[in-house]
């Protein structure tokens, strides 16, 4: 037992611990022996057995308050002196406490204007160290912000992806938006190895999986999002137009939260960004027009993709695609505003999968022919016996083969008779009718039928 704040109470492991319930501090026991026990004190380590000891002691002051799970509150003569002289202790302090930060409140009031500006203050202060630190730690340049609506990079970097690799291969970006009968010509500074003598609005970029497109698409927005505001980019050297906002059609994710199918977030995204361009927005396109058939969707990417080149104040656009066919049959025909783009690779004739094709995340002027898809899935754990159905059918489409006869298989009894009946006609058409007379030709095709 022990008391605190002017109530006695027993807890549970007091209550299991005590096998003969005593206490020297009880007036009935000032008169007793260590090993003598009072008459009426009751052994054991029920909690009944407690109250029942205390009740025979309520002639001597003792009262029992009350009674939670694990706890038997008491009190006496002197807690209850200590109530009239101090009251109720515990809840003249929460009061003040409430006085006192009230009060602290209402003086912090009168400077929440001084208070409100120095916050601010202090935030862009710690924003602007946070950039410098950032600019120093991840190697990042000063862009040179023009009233022209341009983009143009040199060694441009994807700032979070290169913190995950061994090493980063940068590459230059160069995109001018506007009318396209601007009486400046901007190709002079488009960087060496991207100056075709055009100043192009759009650039397509084809190229085999993994290779890096998407990756490239986002560095661009990266940079041009950090410039905008204020901030050093990843790159040898920036020359950025103000950009009003920056729009993407990404690959969309499937979640059973969303009741519209993949294709149609796809189409919802493109529509939104369709209405929202300005001659100063940048629009990224990743892989639009999967999720229905492939004809439509080269059909929609196509239209997307012309439209947006014949608009008069046109947007800086990048758009990625495996879609070859948009340009092996001229459907988007070569415009000064388009630039043809592809990540670089390096392709072996070695059979061993995993050396057959090597990413060397190079961006160079012209198209790619080819996206290596089965080559991918077959770095990714997909079984040879598929792969190479894969690589057979896609010979096949390429020469311009029926794939439907290509893919027709006949059973065993089918192929059986598909070749007795090629020898049967066969035999047929190596007899000669000429000389013979009508009764001779049915014993020939009788001799012919029956086996």
């Amino acid at each position: 037992m022990s008391a605190l704040g002017g109530t006695m109470f027993v807890n549970s492991r007091t209550l299991a611990a005590l096998q003969i319930l005593r206490s020297e501090s009880h007036p009935s026991m000032a008169d007793q022996g260590p090993v003598k026990k009072s008459s009426s004190s009751k052994e054991g380590l029920s909690i009944y057995g407690l109250f029942q000891r205390f009740a025979s002691y309520e002639d001597e002051g003792w009262e029992l308050i009350f009674i939670t799970e694990n706890w038997a509150y008491f009190k006496d003569f002197r807690m209850r002196e200590r109530d009239e002289k101090l009251g109720d202790i515990f809840g003249l302090i929460c009061e003040k406490e409430i006085e006192i930060v009230y009060e602290l409140a209402q003086r912090v009031l009168w400077y929440d204007k001084v208070l409100v500006e120095a916050s601010d203050v202090c935030g862009e202060i710690d924003s602007l160290l946070a950039l410098a630190q950032g600019a120093t730690f991840y190697n990042l340049v000063r862009p040179r912000i023009v009233e022209d609506n341009i983009i143009k990079t040199k060694g441009g970097r994807h700032i979070l992806q290169e913190l995950t690799v061994s090493s980063y291969v940068p590459n230059d970006t160069f995109l001018v938006g506007g009318s396209l009968e601007q009486s400046i010509d901007y190709s002079n500074l488009a960087p060496e190895a991207l100056r075709t003598g055009s100043s192009p609005s759009m650039l397509l970029l084809t190229g085999p999986n993994y290779s890096g497109k998407s990756v490239y698409m986002k560095q661009i927005a990266l940079i041009v999002y950090l410039a905008q505001t204020g901030s050093f980019v990843p790159a040898e050297s920036a020359e950025i137009g103000i950009v009003d906002k920056i729009l993407v059609k990404s690959n969309s994710q499937d979640s059973v939260s969303h009741i519209q199918s993949t294709f149609m977030n796809d189409l919802q995204q493109i529509s939104f960004d369709l209405k929202h361009i300005t001659g100063r927005s940048l629009l990224l396109i990743d892989e639009f027009g999967r999720g229905t058939h492939e004809s439509d969707g080269i059909g929609l990417a196509c239209g997307v993709l012309k439209h947006l080149l014949s608009l008069n104040d046109a947007p800086k656009v990048i758009a990625a695609t495996h879609f070859h066919e948009i340009l092996e049959h001229w459907f988007l025909p070569p415009t000064p505003r388009l630039q043809l783009g592809h990540i670089e690779i390096r392709l072996s004739e070695t059979q061993d999968l995993d050396n057959q094709i090597t990413y060397l995340y190079t961006f160079r002027l012209g198209r790619s022919t080819k996206s290596f898809g089965t080559i991918c899935a077959a770095l990714n754990g997909i079984n040879k016996p598929i792969v190479d159905r894969a690589n057979e059918l896609t010979s096949l489409a390429a020469r311009g083969e029926d794939l439907i006869a290509a893919c027709a298989e006949l059973s065993g009894e089918e192929m059986q008779a598909l070749q007795e009946a090629d020898a049967l006609a066969r035999k047929f058409l190596g007899m000669d009718f000429s000389a013979s007379c009508e009764g001779d030709i049915r014993v020939m095709l009788e001799e012919l039928v029956v086996p």
